[in-house]
């Protein structure tokens, strides 16, 4: 978790419509490589390196610094909503198409809690300070229905990230399932409400993509996902085999993942999170600076499966199988 976590795989908020991932705004980063070796990687200077730090690299080696380009956008509208959601699937359904056709100065998270007859809460951001263009562009999401609460307001961005303040620990007991969407269609809002009534299930995040995080090219950073307009993950207290497969549905309508939102990191895994000729050029990358495969502890892009090795079963580096 922490800066790191976020920059280091992609980095995605309450403000990614407007000017993108975090990734999209490094312009170098300090690294150390699994030989001891202090590189400063950036689009001068170790490309390759610098290409699989926005997006992957976590496997590459230790990141100690990033630069960044700063924004400017000061003050924002922020505007919590709260549903009643009797009927996920068309609730859900609708929510989509607001993000969809909302301007790209808009970026919204929405939580639904699981359960018989669930609850939802919105957090949305303006990217901008003029009150009225801000009303326009927020209504929609309090004309949809079950509204049952909202309050909007004029605020600093760095208010709108909630932090508890207390230390972070690097663990949690919660596991999550998660995957990128290109459109929240029918089907798979009837498949997120059959999860959402499922046992053990506790909630499900939607995160805003597109926008300006769309414009960039697939192939211009590690993270190609480049033509998703949602992310969608799933929350439960604790892990079960139950927790997969009711997941599955949903996986299945998945078009890609975001690696930070998905507690297992098997090799379908990786597979999802980076298309082939991404996941190539990353195993070459990391072939040239970790031969060893030192970083393998959050995801081992050198695991490979039955698609690389054309056999029956899931088979790492090491031999052994992976099943699941």
């Amino acid at each position: 978790g922490g800066a790191g976590g976020l920059a280091a795989t992609g980095g995605s908020g309450l403000h990614g419509r407007s000017p993108g991932l975090a990734i999209d705004r490094m312009r170098a980063a300090e690294l150390v490589t699994a030989d001891g070796r202090m590189l400063r990687p950036a689009a001068d200077e170790h490309p390759e390196v610098f290409w699989a730090v926005r997006g992957a690299g976590a496997n590459i080696g230790i990141v100690t610094a990033f630069e960044f380009e700063a924004g400017t956008t000061p003050i924002v509208a922020r505007a919590s909503v709260m549903y009643d959601v009797a009927r996920p699937a068309p609730f859900l359904e609708q929510w989509g198409a607001a993000v969809e056709a909302a301007p790209r100065e808009v970026s919204a998270f929405l939580y639904v809690g699981g359960g018989a007859r669930p609850f939802a809460q919105a957090t949305i951001v303006y990217a901008g300070d003029e009150a009225a263009s801000a009303a326009r562009a927020l209504e929609p999401f309090v004309e949809l229905p079950g509204v049952v609460g909202q309050r909007a307001e004029l605020v600093p961005y760095p208010t709108v990230p909630l932090t508890s303040g207390a230390p972070h620990a690097g663990q949690q007991s919660a596991v999550m399932h998660g995957g990128l969407a290109g459109h929240i269609d029918r089907d798979l809002a009837q498949r997120l409400e059959v999860l959402l009534r499922s046992p053990g299930v506790d909630m499900v995040q939607m995160r805003s993509a597109g926008g300006a995080i769309n414009d960039v090219p697939t192939d211009a950073t590690a993270y190609a996902h480049r033509h998703q307009n949602f992310s969608v993950t799933a929350v439960a207290a604790r892990p079960s085999p139950s927790f997969d497969v009711v997941w599955a549905p949903v996986r299945q309508r998945m078009d890609g993942m975001y690696l930070s939102f998905e507690s297992r990191h098997r090799p379908e895994d990786v597979a999802a999170a980076f298309p082939p000729k991404t996941l190539e050029r990353l195993r070459r990358i990391k072939a040239d600076w970790d031969p060893d495969d030192v970083f393998s502890q959050n995801f081992d892009l050198s695991a490979r499966t039955s698609a690389d090795s054309k056999g029956g079963a899931l088979v790492s580096k090491h031999d052994v199988s992976v099943t699941g």
